[in-house]
């Protein structure tokens, strides 16, 4: 009988994520210094994928507005949880 795939816990799903980020980083890096040019387009890019993530986080807690987060964290004004809210940075 093969094993389901178990879902991750949070501190391998939070490895993931910032295995992933680092590999952006150093990839936005190695371009950068491969060609200075492209400065101004890849933080064009970076800003457009955060506010895409901004974007589905909101989606994503639109439905879960009663929920609370979990402790330690509080909810900001944006429907996020996080250690410290940090209102008008998130809509830049």
């Amino acid at each position: 009988m093969a094993d389901k795939k178990r879902p991750p816990t949070d501190a391998e799903a939070l490895a993931m994520i910032r295995l992933l980020s680092m590999t952006v980083e150093r990839l936005l890096i190695r371009l950068y210094f491969s060609d200075k040019s492209t400065y101004s387009h890849l933080v064009d890019h970076m800003r457009q994928c955060i506010r895409s993530l901004w974007q589905y986080g909101k989606k994503q807690m639109h439905s879960r507005d009663e929920e609370e987060c979990p402790d330690s964290l509080e909810k900001c004004a944006d429907g996020l949880c996080a250690d410290i809210c940090l209102e008008g940075f998130e809509s830049d």
